[in-house]
């Protein structure tokens, strides 16, 4: 297979970072940008509009504006050394040595899909438990391998381009509106179906005991018995 245009043999973190790269300053070009524009308004012209041509220079202008940072060079820079260790962490994560060990004691190798539905699907307490300490791991893992570096340098991406953070730059790319209104509307949420939740927390102790509501049993304990059968 492929990945980023790379094939197996010629894969490497380095060759990664910068097909990423190469990928992110296409998409982020000011010129092909300004082209499209220059197509759409040249469209809004004509007598007859093309929807479905004016929708699809609609979204390569969206994603080129996502990408585009022709007006703050530094941060294009900070890119670039953000993609460099995302590609270093991603193989390093690709290497890792993930698994549980099962009640008998032996160590299983497993990927975190295995880990999942090791905590769904299994009888055994102590199996489910030790799936779910497997997962975990990843996140130590992450964060002593550069993980904490690439934060920094997401936030300071986002700061050199007028943003709150990393997250509030995706979020107004993807969405269109700042972090400030997407939690107004997930805090609206959470208070509605808070007593909903509060109920099924309830119903789920008086129906399995209150170690049910551990995070290693309750996937197991809300699974039907299909679920079991799907993965045996």
């Amino acid at each position: 297979g492929t990945k980023m245009d790379l094939s197996e043999g010629d894969y490497s973190t380095d060759l990664l970072a910068s097909t990423k790269s190469d990928m992110e300053a296409l998409l982020g070009n000011n010129d092909m940008l300004q082209k499209a524009k220059g197509y759409l308004n040249a469209l809004d012209e004509c007598k007859e509009v093309d929807e479905d041509l004016a929708k699809t220079l609609g979204v390569i202008i969206r994603s080129c504006q996502c990408y585009n940072m022709s007006d703050h060079p530094s941060a294009q820079d900070i890119r670039n050394k953000t993609s460099k260790l995302e590609g270093e962490l991603e193989e390093k994560r690709n290497f890792m040595k993930l698994g549980y060990t099962n009640s008998s004691g032996k160590f299983v190798e497993s990927s975190s899909v295995a880990l999942r539905n090791k905590m769904r699907t299994s009888n055994d307490e102590c199996d489910r438990k030790a799936a779910y300490e497997g997962l975990r791991s990843i996140g130590p893992f992450v964060c002593s391998n550069g993980f904490c570096d690439i934060v920094k340098l997401r936030n300071q991406l986002a700061k050199s381009l007028g943003r709150e953070d990393y997250y509030d730059y995706t979020i107004q790319n993807a969405e269109g509106f700042s972090k400030k209104r997407l939690f107004e509307i997930l805090d609206d949420l959470e208070e509605k179906t808070r007593p909903l939740m509060q109920q099924a927390r309830e119903e789920l102790s008086e129906r399995h005991g209150v170690a049910a509501l551990e995070p290693h049993n309750m996937g197991f304990m809300m699974a039907g018995s299909v679920i079991q059968k799907m993965d045996p």
